[in-house]
């Protein structure tokens, strides 16, 4: 049977507190009313549909996607923002893929998941194909940070399917806006002495430290992780 009760009964103006058994067994507590009948009713409510969901007639698991979907979307990108950042990410990654799906629901006005759906989310990118000029293979970036989103969606329980299943990726191979080549001799010399003489240091790096470490890349063709990776053999 759910009770009502203050905490302090010398406080009047304080809502009454609601506690009940959920379908699971679980003693819970809710706020309620600063009006003891109306809070009465809302203990009726709550025990009444524990009741139902024990008996099967009410599914949690669907009340609960309901309810998701009517969250604002704003909610569950500051989670998901959370997510990342709590697993093996850098700053950047994290910035730069929720300041990506960020912009795709503020510009597309999405303001529930209910609002996602791939015909949406085409529009929104399409606009800025024309209006920014983004490239195929940042509409690609696009899609995958968006897509990320729902799939961890899925993943949280938060909705039962990702609605961007299918959405196409455009083929960033006709679209190629800077082809990249390797530096040729006259090209790293110049790249060397610029920062060699540039008297500036870059991420802590001293110009003639960066000078060094790019004739090395030069000559063994490692990139940065992978020389990052390396590390000393002791002589024998």
């Amino acid at each position: 049977m759910a009770s009502i009760f203050r905490r302090d009964k010398k406080k009047r103006n304080s809502p009454y507190l609601i506690q009940y058994v959920d379908h699971e067994g679980k003693r819970r507590t809710e706020s309620g009313f600063t009006d003891s009948a109306l809070t009465e009713q809302l203990a009726g409510k709550l025990e009444t549909e524990a009741a139902l969901r024990r008996r099967g007639l009410i599914d949690p698991t669907q009340e609960e996607l309901a309810k998701n979907r009517s969250t604002p979307i704003a909610e569950h990108l500051a989670a998901f923002e959370k997510s990342l950042g709590s697993k093996d990410n850098t700053g950047k990654h994290v910035r730069l893929t929720i300041s990506r799906i960020r912009r795709i629901i503020v510009s597309g006005g999405m303001e529930t998941s209910a609002d996602l759906d791939i015909e949406s989310v085409e529009e929104v990118l399409n606009e800025l194909r024309e209006g920014d000029g983004i490239g195929h293979r940042t509409y690609n970036h696009y899609v995958q940070a968006i897509d990320s989103f729902c799939h961890w969606m899925v993943a949280t329980k938060r909705t039962s399917s990702n609605p961007l299943v299918g959405m196409e990726r455009l083929n960033a191979a006709v679209d190629v806006r800077h082809p990249r080549r390797a530096l040729n001799p006259d090209e790293l010399m110049r790249l060397v002495d610029s920062a060699r003489n540039s008297g500036v240091d870059v991420q802590s790096y001293s110009g003639e430290h960066r000078a060094r470490v790019y004739v090395f890349s030069y000559m063994t063709g490692l990139r940065r992780a992978e020389m990052a990776s390396l590390t000393p053999k002791a002589s024998i």
